[in-house]
């Protein structure tokens, strides 16, 4: 509770750091408690939307902040299936996937000390990864407007790339997996388009294959890591992703440019019309979403309070 944290300022260091009156305990991080009291939901005058600003820091922003959102969801277990999902009790939405804002809490970043290498761990499932999680790295990319042709582009604010085309991250993030009930094939949808395929999409099967040199001949030949297959040709997969759809700025035209030879070309590629001409099994529903859970599930407490260690620093308190 925000009420039992009280701020003060350390004698010796002229640092703030805060005291709880009832545990006792100190810290020099602003308590969660704090940070969270620290946000006022307010509305603006104008567009009559809902706006956030920070009390303490003076940021404003349109966006719930984080620290509010993850108390939104709540884990429940479907009746039926016996599987997880999350409801948010302030927008009513369900879901089978564990929303962003908790997931990207499970990665933690570490500093590999043999190869000085970053990588990551999930507290929550136990593996690690040298990639940046997706969860993570969807998070870096931001969406803006071009003012001069209204166009859209992509900045990442952690590297500082920007891009006109739609980040990977972005694309991925935006396929599921699920298993068909009937027939026990997994298949994907996409949550944007709600687009389902029992084929794997380009965009997620592109990451399966490698491109290696042979040291005999030195040609390049592709391995495919799930089905350790190998091909001297460019995989079709692979050849998708390689071109690129723009509009020409003076006709309207459509144009296509190849990130992998820079070819360009007026007609739409063969590899991409055959993937328009291929017919292939039809595609499975889209799934449904959880049921809401029962009020009473809804307002029940969890059954143990998460314990949070205590800080490795503790400010020394002035007499």
């Amino acid at each position: 509770m925000a009420g039992e944290w009280s701020e003060h300022q350390d004698a010796a260091t002229g640092k703030s750091y805060y005291s709880n009156k009832l545990t006792k305990e100190t810290t020099w991080e602003r308590p969660q408690a704090l940070v969270k009291a620290d946000w006022l939901e307010l509305k603006d005058p104008d567009s009559g939307k809902s706006y956030y600003h920070n009390k303490f820091t003076n940021e404003t922003c349109w966006q719930r902040p984080a620290i509010l959102a993850k108390d939104d969801w709540a884990e429940h277990t479907d009746p039926k299936t016996n599987k997880a999902f999350y409801f948010n009790k302030l927008t009513q939405e369900t879901t089978w996937e564990r929303p962003a804002v908790l997931a990207r809490d499970d990665w933690a970043e570490h500093k590999d000390p043999a190869t000085g290498k970053i990588f990551y761990s999930n507290k929550l499932t136990g593996e690690t990864s040298w990639d940046r999680p997706i969860v993570l790295a969807r998070e870096d990319w931001v969406k803006h407007t071009d003012p001069k042709t209204n166009k859209t582009f992509y900045v990442n604010q952690r590297t500082q790339e920007t891009t006109w085309d739609k980040p990977s991250v972005l694309e991925k993030d935006e396929w599921v997996e699920y298993k068909d009930p009937a027939t026990g094939q997994m298949y994907f949808c996409n949550k944007v388009t709600r687009e389902t395929t029992w084929e794997k999409p380009a965009v997620l099967a592109k990451d399966d294959w490698s491109e290696h040199k042979d040291p005999t001949s030195g040609k390049t030949y592709y391995c495919n890591r799930l089905t350790k297959q190998t091909c001297w040709e460019r995989p079709a997969v692979l050849a998708k992703c390689d071109w690129v759809e723009y509009s020409d700025a003076a006709t309207g035209k459509t144009w296509y440019y190849n990130k992998h030879t820079e070819e360009t070309s007026w007609e739409k590629p063969a590899v991409l019309r055959n993937v328009d001409a291929s017919e292939h099994t039809p595609a499975p529903q889209f799934p449904e979403k959880p049921a809401r859970p029962k009020e009473a599930e809804i307002n029940k407490p969890s059954s143990q309070p998460e314990v949070q260690s205590a800080p490795q620093a503790v400010p020394v308190k002035s007499k």
